[in-house]
Formats: structure tokens, sequence, C-alpha cells
């Protein structure tokens, strides 16, 4: 028989170990095109602070670009900022 002790329960929450081992985060992924990018001095596209998107900065560590939705990225300053400019399709 399982009983419902409500919320006077005096037992003490139970941590399960996957969650002391692993915090939960989420993980935004439009967040490369809803935040603030600043305009490159030549038109030619924007920029943003690597650190403002960790996660992009960490994918693009590994690949000289990547293309995401309408975006080409790059890193560039020796990976202090993150350059996006509009695809071109060939």
């Amino acid at each position: 028989m399982i009983r419902d002790m409500g919320e006077s329960s005096q037992l003490p929450a139970r941590k399960t170990e996957k969650s002391a081992e692993q915090p939960t985060k989420t993980h935004d992924l439009r967040c490369h095109v809803e935040t603030h990018w600043k305009p490159l001095r030549n038109g030619g596209g924007e920029w943003i602070p690597s650190e403002a998107l960790p996660d992009l900065r960490r994918i693009l560590l590994n690949a000289e670009f990547i293309v995401k939705g309408r975006y080409e990225y790059r890193l560039a300053a020796e990976g202090k900022i993150i350059i996006r400019k509009p695809r071109t399709i060939f």
C-alpha cells in the first residue's frame, strides 16, 4: 500500500547521484541569433565577444568556420571575438 505523505512529511529530500554530479544546464539553441551583435566597420557582417557565446566558441575552436541558420561563423582576434556574416549560397 502506498500512502501520500504530502508536504508535511518529515523525510528529507533524496538527491540522486546523477543530479549531484551534473547540474542542470539549459541550452538556448537560438541565442546565436537573438544576442546583440555589433556591426563590423566594413559593413560585411557583425561581431560579438566570444565569451558571450561560450558554446559557439567551443565549437569554433575545432572548426575553421560553421554555417548555422542564415549565417557563417568564424573566430577572430585569437579567439576573442566571433564574426558572423550572411551565408553565401553558391
